[in-house]
Parts: C-alpha cells; structure tokens; sequence
C-alpha cells in the first residue's frame, strides 16, 4: 500500500508541475491573441480615420524685354500664393482644394485676382472610381502643343516657368472603371463650356488680317 501510495503521490505531482508547464504556454499565447488583437484594432482604425493635409507655397516672377525701340520693358510682374486643402478618409474617398492668390502687373495693366483652381470630392468603391467638382484633366503629355489634351482649356496668355500654371479648370463629373488590371474606361461629362484664352487682344497683325467674332457652342 505505502508503494502504491509513493507512485501515485509522485505522479500526481508530476501531474500539477505538467498542468503549470501547459498553462504557462497557453496564458502566453491568450496573452499574444489579445495583443494581436488590440494592435489589428488599432491599425484598422488608423486605416480607416479621417486625415487631413494642408500646403501651399508662395512665389513671385518678373518679365522683361524690349520694346519697339529696343529699350528694356518690364513686361510682367506676378506675386502668388496657394493654399492647398485635402482630406482623405480610408482609400474610400478624399476632397480637394486649390486656392490661389496673385496680385501684379501684366501687359501694363495692374492685376489683383483670387481663383479657385480646384475643388472637388472623389468617392472609390473597389475598380470603380467617381469625381464631381471644378478639377482639370489632362491627357497625355507633352512638351508644348498637346494633341491628346482635348479637354482641358488652355491659357496661352499667362506668364509662368510652371506648364501647369498654362491649364484651366472646369467643372466635370468623371467616372472611372478599371478592369482587366491594366485597362480603364473613362466617362466625363462637362456640362458648361470653357474656352481656351488666346492672345488676341495683345496680338499685332498684319494690315487685313483680323479676327472676328468668337461663336461658342450652345449649350
């Protein structure tokens, strides 16, 4: 009886420092669980937070040349200032503002002008893509004339070393639909007309040549 009592006293201590090894291992592993789950939570709520972003800048720029007589001319005097406000909720949707402020001398006349450049919203739901606001769009590129960019209006009168000061803004409803991973159909739809800006107001032509009335397309 006292040997039974001695193997079975033994084992049921082996038992208990068994049962503490495999608890051990398992409270460590609930631990990680939990951990694992409190750090998914938090990146799925970082993911999925409002962000905001605000930048801008500020430049000035000058022209001169010569005139008729060949006398130096200043010709073009510009200071300008953007304000530039996004916000972007997870990766389904973001919003979009460009301010600008510029106040100067061009052409000999004093200019003082705040534009709204653009400001639109953008929702994303998996391929599909949606946009309403006054944005630009711009097809293809390239160095000076572009032949693909048929639907953003152009200023070919405005002094600026940035090409991308040359582009108009407009209101456009855009959808997007992505499909076999490197294709895309694209839909805009502008419903008011905006006309590129020619010089012909500062254009000098020759005698019998002149231009006549613009005629816009109705809408």
């Amino acid at each position: 009886m006292r040997f039974f009592y001695s193997v079975a006293l033994v084992f049921i201590k082996k038992y208990e420092a068994m049962r503490k090894l495999i608890l051990i291992p398992f409270l460590l592993f609930a631990a990680n669980i939990f951990a694992q789950s409190l750090l998914d939570k938090s990146l799925s709520d970082k993911e999925n937070s409002l962000k905001y972003e605000i930048n801008g800048y500020l430049k000035g720029s000058f022209y001169t040349g010569l005139d008729e007589n060949d006398d130096a001319e200043l010709k073009n005097i510009l200071s300008e200032a953007s304000l530039k406000l996004s916000s972007k909720y997870s990766k389904f949707g973001k919003a979009f503002t460009d301010i600008r402020f510029s106040k100067g001398m061009d052409f000999g006349d004093k200019s003082q002008k705040i534009e709204l450049r653009e400001a639109y919203v953008n929702a994303t739901i998996k391929n599909f893509d949606f946009t309403i606001g006054q944005q630009i769009i711009s097809w293809g590129r390239t160095d000076g004339f572009n032949p693909t960019n048929n639907i953003t209006p152009m200023d070919y009168v405005v002094r600026s070393p940035e090409y991308d000061d040359s582009r108009l803004s407009n209101f456009v409803v855009k959808a997007e639909l992505g499909f076999l991973k490197y294709f895309k159909l694209e839909a805009l739809w502008i419903p008011n007309y905006l006309p590129s800006k020619l010089p012909i107001s500062i254009a000098k032509l020759p005698v019998g040549i002149s231009f006549e009335n613009t005629v816009y397309p109705d809408t």
